[in-house]
């Protein structure tokens, strides 16, 4: 069975379960939650303070929300791959279009706006860079914001339709 994400109100479902001292099966039957993950869980209330006689409010809460966001942020990936492309930054953002200045002069040599994949494929193939399309686009979203694509809508006349 697939992993499944576990949210704070399975927890507090998985904590009342065990106020109530329910086993770990039951639990499992009625959650769907791993007798070994359940076991994490409660581990961790107790450490936050959380006894079977203690109220489930959002302050007696708040400690194991903490440890649980703490655990999680320290067992993320980190996003290094996108760090590759900073040396990159100003010949990715002229190249699709966001370092433009308006002088007279940008009006009448205008430079070729690529598409971001054209540029990730142009810029691994030049630099070396193993990385995937989606983090390199990753990385010009969070830089640059989301790039505009240009629309073409044709209209139909009867000399396109022979």
């Amino acid at each position: 069975m697939a992993r499944r994400a576990i949210n704070m109100f399975d927890i507090q479902n998985l904590l009342h379960w065990w106020q109530q001292g329910h086993p770990l099966e039951f639990i499992h039957r009625s959650l769907g939650i791993d007798p070994k993950t359940a076991r994490k869980y409660i581990k961790l209330a107790q450490e936050a303070g959380i006894e079977k006689e203690t109220p489930l409010t959002p302050e007696t809460l708040q400690p194991l929300l903490e440890k649980i966001v703490a655990i999680r942020l320290a067992n993320a990936p980190a996003p290094h791959s996108q760090k590759e492309w900073e040396p990159y930054r100003h010949v990715i953002g002229e190249a699709l279009g966001f370092n433009k200045q308006d002088t007279d002069e940008s009006q009448y040599a205008k430079p070729e706006t690529l598409t971001v994949k054209t540029l990730w494929r142009r810029l691994v193939r030049q630099t070396g860079i193993k990385s995937s399309y989606s983090t390199f686009r990753r990385y010009v979203c969070a830089t640059f914001g989301e790039p505009s694509v240009p629309t073409m809508i044709r209209h139909l006349t009867p000399t396109n339709l022979l």
